[in-house]
């Protein structure tokens, strides 16, 4: 985003736009930068926390997959797929908040399930988060790179 920035500043300009109209084109690419980086913040942050189990497999995955379109263009990424194949087959299982609103006896039932889908998705899981860990996470050089 930022690199393309001088260019379509650039554009403006010989375009015959104005310093205001160039300077809201700058404050919406650096919002997008920072909402781009916020989400990409809390991929890793959901990944690391499904892998050091704080987060179970389902609800993490649940929550990488309302992060996608946030953070990638494509329909299918591919990093992402195992996520949105975990959503799809467990989204009948109650977890994180909506537990709330389950009969007690039900949830008794359904936390049965619950672990068996989470071990047996787990591998799956862990792989997909290291790949969105080694693809999102940044080291203070690499921000300072990208700067």
């Amino acid at each position: 985003m930022k690199n393309e920035l001088p260019a379509r500043i650039a554009a403006m300009k010989a375009r015959g736009y104005g310093p205001s109209s160039v300077a809201t084109a700058i404050a919406e690419a650096e919002q997008q930068s920072e909402l781009l980086a916020a989400a990409q913040q809390r991929v890793t942050e959901v990944a690391s926390a499904i892998l050091r189990g704080n987060v179970g497999v389902i609800e993490g995955s649940r929550l990488l997959c309302s992060l996608q379109c946030r953070v990638s263009s494509l329909d299918h990424d591919p990093d992402f797929l195992p996520f949105v194949g975990i959503d799809s087959e467990t989204d009948h299982l109650p977890v994180g908040d909506v537990r709330q609103h389950w009969v007690a006896e039900t949830l008794v039932r359904k936390d049965i399930e619950i672990q068996e889908v989470e071990a047996f998705y787990r591998d799956q899981a862990v792989a997909g988060c290291e790949r969105l860990l080694a693809r999102f996470s940044f080291t203070s050089d690499d921000n300072a790179r990208n700067a």
